[in-house]
């Protein structure tokens, strides 16, 4: 199975795990990473590439990050760029995608799942507003 690695600045990521965990329950080959003030990347990345034997059952990994371009990002890239074969890079990681792809990912391929993640990521983003009311009766 997919493992997946979310790494964030602060503590979001683990925000997000815990809302993950409470509501699917799901905790297997899954594991939150913060990049806070004062430690330095080289630290983050210490601290991830400890993990992912424990994530990675040789099915690969996906890391979930914040945003593009900053140092959660950069951290991660250096271990995708390591091995693009086995890992997937999602930038801009949000609730419903990470819920999607834990009730999803058993006998799921890699690449299906990195396609599933950005594909509900930006369908899950909208407005709301009140004239959508409206319009449904």
């Amino acid at each position: 199975m997919v493992g997946f690695v979310l790494v964030s600045h602060g503590g979001m990521a683990k925000g997000m795990l815990e809302a993950l965990e409470m509501i699917t329950g799901v905790t297997d080959q899954v594991a939150a990473f913060g990049l806070y003030e004062g430690e330095s990347p080289d630290s983050l990345l210490d601290s991830i590439r400890e993990q992912l034997p424990v994530l990675d059952d040789g099915s690969g990994l996906i890391f979930f990050v914040d945003m593009f371009g900053a140092s959660p990002f950069n951290t991660c890239a250096r271990i995708f760029l390591e091995n693009q074969e086995k890992y997937a890079l999602i930038c801009g990681m949000n609730l419903p995608m990470l819920l999607e792809l834990a009730l999803q990912r058993e006998g799921q391929s890699l690449d299906d799942l990195a396609q599933m993640a950005v594909r509900n990521g930006k369908d899950s983003v909208t407005r709301f507003e009140l004239k959508s009311l409206d319009d449904a009766d």
